[in-house]
């Protein structure tokens, strides 16, 4: 079941500047993390309120615990292109399809 949590933010990147996460509920930002590659999409963890995995241009998803958001806690790399797509398996582990 999906942490109420996790519907109520969203994520915000702008070029040069590091990606933000935000709360409905919230005023000012929750984490601030600066992503070394482009941003190419955004993924909550069903099974966690505080992880949020980011898939990038750098060909890995970086997995950010919200809580200690200055360094990514699993870098899963070994696709030949971008992260444009991937998803979360029931269990709480995110999946990069294969490209």
């Amino acid at each position: 079941m999906p942490h109420s949590r996790a519907s109520r933010l969203t994520a915000l990147v702008r070029a040069s500047q590091p990606l933000q996460i935000w709360s409905t509920k919230e005023q000012d930002s929750l984490a601030q993390i600066d992503m070394k590659a482009n941003v190419c999409c955004v993924k909550y963890n069903p099974a966690s309120s505080h992880e949020v995995a980011i898939g990038s241009a750098d060909h890995c998803v970086h997995v950010y615990d919200l809580r200690r958001a200055d360094r990514a806690v699993h870098v899963l790399a070994g696709t030949l292109d971008s992260v444009s797509v991937f998803r979360y398996q029931p269990a709480g582990s995110p999946v990069i399809p294969a490209l």
